[in-house]
């Protein structure tokens, strides 16, 4: 018994500290940044994505809360790459209102399977 619960507890570890990231994440986004403008762009996008493209796209949140296919290690690291992708794409200006929202998203998700490939956001 002694080897089962220390193999679980290996297993587990990365999700373990993940949802502890992710607790973290939350907390200093909740105190630092929901009043910033660029914030809020990035939820309404991300909201606007999850209504329309609901199996295309699923914010942090939505990853750790409603996925149960996607351990919280996952959840973290592809949650923390969409935010980077969106919130640099925002400040850089290059999701403009006109580009059609189905495009937004094909950019979005090829940028960030880039940033998750070498860490490095290519425009």
């Amino acid at each position: 018994m002694k080897y089962v619960t220390k193999a679980f507890s290996q297993n587990r570890k990365q999700d373990t500290d993940g949802i502890a990231d992710l607790a973290l994440d939350n907390f200093h986004e909740m105190k630092s940044h929901t009043a910033q403008d660029l914030f809020l762009q990035k939820r309404q996008l991300e909201l606007a994505f999850e209504k329309e493209f609901p199996n295309d796209y699923a914010s942090k949140y939505s990853l750790v809360t409603f996925r149960e296919d996607i351990g919280y290690h996952e959840a973290k690291v592809r949650g923390r790459a969409q935010d980077k992708v969106i919130l640099y794409l925002l400040k850089e200006g290059l999701l403009p209102e006109n580009l059609e929202l189905k495009e937004k998203l094909t950019m979005i998700n090829k940028h960030v399977q880039s940033y998750l490939e070498d860490k490095v956001i290519r425009v």
